[in-house]
């Protein structure tokens, strides 16, 4: 390949651009930076748009092992938690023991906590105050029929006796404000209220015609019916008084057997006397 001639016309336009260019791609000389130079400033547009495109770090994990210095381990790299978020992965199961403990300690907390027995209490409220209404119609519907007979104007009275009963502990455990020794104390005064009306009601055979000997289990059966209720409710008002043994569970059981007591009563002053 042959160089152009100094004196050819491409040499002469292409000298200026070489000279241009070595100009500006030449090695300058300390003297031509002097070190008190302004250095050129950046806008501050740029600085926010690289600084808002930077992605931010996560967190690493320190190291866990207690008591020990330095820098924290070289990890893998853990996002940090999110408020409100679980944490992903699958949870440790509990044990069989742990489980029911639980259930236990629930368990306990609610047999003593009058709070957790409102709707008990205010459908039996309900329940009791309806049936003694009734009752009390009933009786005075056939009350000729029962006063001609000794021993059931007294079986009224118990089965009134008996729905009161839980009407009066219905609303004792609906007072607002008290705890499990209050409501101990005013269960066994009710108690002992009905127990002492229930043994002053004397157990009569009037109801049977001259001549018919009553059944051997009568007496058995009278007397079960009347302090079955009671001695579940004072069980209940013990066990709720030293929170210990069940507490309102016997309470319940007792409503249940006070109102079938005073049904078994109201039958016979209904039913058993027409025959």
């Amino acid at each position: 390949m042959t160089l152009p001639s100094p004196h050819s016309p491409v040499r002469s336009h292409l000298a200026p651009l070489c000279g241009h260019f070595c100009e500006r791609t030449a090695v300058r000389a300390p003297e031509d930076h002097p070190a008190d130079a302004p250095k050129p400033r950046i806008p501050p547009e740029l600085v926010a748009s690289r600084a808002s495109r930077r992605r931010p770090q996560p967190a690493r994990v320190a190291s866990e092992t207690p008591g020990t210095a330095g820098p924290p381990s070289q990890g893998p790299r853990i996002a940090p938690p999110v408020p409100g978020r679980r944490r992903s992965g699958p949870r440790r199961p509990r044990s069989r023991t742990s489980r029911r403990r639980a259930a236990y300690d629930r368990g306990v907390s609610t047999a003593y906590a009058p709070e957790e027995w409102k709707d008990l209490f205010v459908a039996m409220a309900g329940a009791s105050a309806a049936l003694a209404g009734l009752l009390f119609v009933a009786i005075s519907i056939n009350v000729d029929r029962i006063v001609k007979y000794e021993g059931l104007p007294e079986r009224g009275l118990e089965a009134l006796g008996l729905l009161l009963a839980v009407l009066i502990v219905s609303i004792a455990g609906l007072m607002p404000g008290q705890g499990h020794v209050a409501l101990g104390l005013e269960l066994i005064a009710i108690t002992a209220a009905l127990v002492g009306i229930l043994l002053a009601i004397p157990v009569s055979l009037g109801q049977f015609p001259e001549g018919v000997e009553p059944p051997a289990y009568y007496f058995a059966s009278r007397w079960a019916i009347r302090l079955s209720g009671p001695l579940l409710l004072l069980i209940g008002a013990f066990s709720e008084l030293f929170a210990s043994g069940g507490g309102l569970y016997w309470v319940a059981g007792a409503f249940v057997f006070l109102t079938l007591g005073s049904v078994a009563n109201a039958w016979v002053l209904l039913i058993e006397i027409l025959r």
